[in-house]
């Protein structure tokens, strides 16, 4: 194990995590980044509504009751279309820098890139998240600047919308009836503009603002963000996790976020399972379980499936496995492919062949967007049906 990878000291978790089972029922947590942090949307909203209030008022925006109705209409209505302006902005940019995407979301719509071209779907709800984009890096090659050009991309798509909106209310429909829809639409997109720039957290997720600070400030959770875009666009691209350069493997040292610690916790523990560093995966493991209950629901299926990975082929514990099956679901991505072959190698252990070959063969038509990760499933795959034809 290298020094870029230290394993947690196995002491400092208790019994129920050196036993790995489950913690009893996991209570839900999204600390935000400082307090009063998640009110910053509705404080927001109140203050550009006052403003509006105040423009009708002093005659600087002479829209009667109806026009204001409409406006709220307006208003109201631009939510996902500006969500939607958001993330396609934050695509365009992150193309331009030479980012690729790999997985869009707007609600519970999911689009991603496989193996075998796009595909949409409905996954699951992130509270908190009305939409993302999962753009990454095609090499290790990223700089502050490309990351800065993804990170602004969403808000420089929102304002630019709400002009448009502004100058097509102005020089294409004056005085016309749905003109303050158009109104009501160009103060959506201002308000998301201004959100996604304050630096908070909500439901443990980080603004675009939030992300874009930790970035230049360079702080221990820049970078460890930084080091986990390198290691997901080289996962992403084909590079199993034991080929990750030990150079970029992130430090939760300094890092206080929950959701960051969670992450880099299961990269380590992604690297130590394929690279055979069995102690090193064992203690990542059980720090991943320590903090299960203070993750966002969305969150703890991943995390229950890397946990479930270990104890699969490490414990070998079909009892223990069984006990995390049920705590496996998708979070932001689809995850039906690792989530099929550990029900396989749960049926394996309890001498169900037939089953186990069925989750086999479940596991092998599912497609990822992750080509390293497949890489790894592959072979893991293929190892279980030796052993279940000996």
């Amino acid at each position: 194990m290298t020094d870029v990878q230290r394993a947690p000291d196995a002491s400092s978790v208790g019994d129920l995590e050196a036993d790995l089972w489950p913690p009893p029922d996991p209570v839900s947590a999204s600390p935000p980044a400082r307090r009063g942090g998640s009110r910053v949307p509705t404080v927001v909203g109140g203050v550009v509504g006052a403003l509006i209030g105040v423009a009708i008022a002093r005659g600087a925006l002479p829209w009667s009751g109806a026009q204001i109705g409409l406006g709220a209409i307006g208003a109201m209505l631009a939510i996902w279309p500006q969500m939607l302006v958001h993330e396609a902005g934050h695509v365009a940019l992150g193309r331009l820098a030479g980012l690729r995407a790999y997985l869009l979301g707007l609600g519970r719509l999911r689009l991603e890139r496989t193996g075998r071209g796009w595909r949409g779907y409905r996954g699951a709800q992130a509270l908190g998240l009305g939409g993302f984009a999962l753009m990454l890096p095609r090499d290790a090659d990223f700089g502050r600047a490309a990351f800065c050009a993804l990170g602004l991309g969403g808000v420089i798509a929102n304002l630019a919308a709400s002009a448009a909106c502004v100058i097509a209310m102005d020089g294409f429909a004056p005085g016309q009836a749905w003109s303050p829809v158009l109104g009501g639409a160009a103060v959506t997109g201002f308000a998301m503009a201004v959100v996604n720039l304050v630096p908070f957290r909500h439901h443990g997720w980080s603004t675009d603002g939030m992300s874009l600070l930790q970035i230049l400030r360079g702080d221990a959770m820049g970078r460890a963000r930084f080091s986990a875009m390198r290691l997901l666009g080289l996962s992403y691209a084909g590079v199993r996790p034991r080929d990750w350069p030990p150079a970029l493997m992130p430090e939760t040292h300094g890092v206080e976020d929950p959701l960051m610690r969670a992450h880099i916790h299961a990269l380590h523990l992604a690297f130590a399972l394929d690279a055979g560093e069995a102690a090193s995966a064992e203690a990542h493991a059980r720090e991943l379980v320590a903090m299960f209950p203070a993750l966002p629901p969305v969150v703890r299926g991943p995390v229950a499936l890397a946990v479930a990975g270990h104890i699969a082929l490490q414990r070998r514990d079909p009892a223990r496995l069984a006990a995390w099956l049920p705590l496996c679901t998708d979070g932001l991505a689809d995850h039906s492919a690792h989530r099929e072959w550990l029900h396989a190698e749960r049926y394996a252990l309890e001498g169900d062949v037939e089953a186990a070959r069925e989750r086999i063969a479940r596991a092998q038509r599912a497609d990822t967007a992750d080509r390293g990760g497949a890489r790894v499933l592959a072979e893991l795959l293929d190892a279980l049906e030796q052993r279940l034809d000996a």
